[in-house]
Parts: structure tokens; C-alpha cells; sequence
């Protein structure tokens, strides 16, 4: 453990988390997203992978979903030129026809 003004900051391996997360995640998965910049902070300790157990508390009150609602897929493409927006942003525009010749 790290000494931080005064107090003490507690540290979770790999394992640790994926425990903390009950194996839901596995430590290959969170080597993956570290890879891709996902996930919570993490700070690395003579090549050993730590993460701040309060910036895993930080991740998880951030990415907490509202319900079963918070995720929408995304709506099928139904002709040439339709927009599909997501949260004000547009993720793809179709440009062929779905009609046969």
C-alpha cells in the first residue's frame, strides 16, 4: 500500500479485480482493455499492473446503467440515405438501396 497525504491508498492486481467483479471479467479482459485505453486507471509498479482501488470506484459509479433501457441497439437501415443517430451522433449512412432490381 501506497502512503497518500496521511492515508493509506489501497491497490487491486489483475486478479484482485477480476475477483472484486466476481470472475465476470477475467484478467484477460482487462489486459485487452488496458491495451485499448478502456477501463479503470491503473498505474504500473516495477512492470506489475495496479489499479487505485478508489479510480475502480470512480469507473464503476461511472459506467452504472439506469436499467435494462440505458442500452438501445442501434435501428436497422431501411433505404438509401437514412441516418442512424445514437445520443445525437451519427454512426453510419446507408448509400444502397435495400430495394431489388
Amino acid at each position: 500500500m501506497q502512503q497518500y497525504q496521511g492515508q493509506m491508498q489501497r491497490f487491486l492486481t489483475p486478479q484482485d479485480l477480476s475477483n472484486h467483479w466476481s470472475n465476470s471479467i477475467s484478467v484477460m479482459t482487462l489486459a485487452n482493455w488496458r491495451s485499448r485505453g478502456r477501463g479503470p486507471q491503473y498505474v504500473k509498479v516495477g512492470g506489475r499492473v495496479l489499479y487505485p482501488a478508489a479510480k475502480v470506484a470512480e469507473w464503476e459509479e461511472h459506467n452504472m446503467a439506469a436499467g435494462t433501457g440505458h442500452y438501445r441497439p442501434a435501428p436497422a437501415l431501411t433505404g438509401p440515405g437514412k441516418r442512424i443517430a445514437c445520443e445525437g451522433k451519427v454512426l453510419a449512412i446507408s448509400t444502397k438501396s435495400t430495394k431489388k432490381p
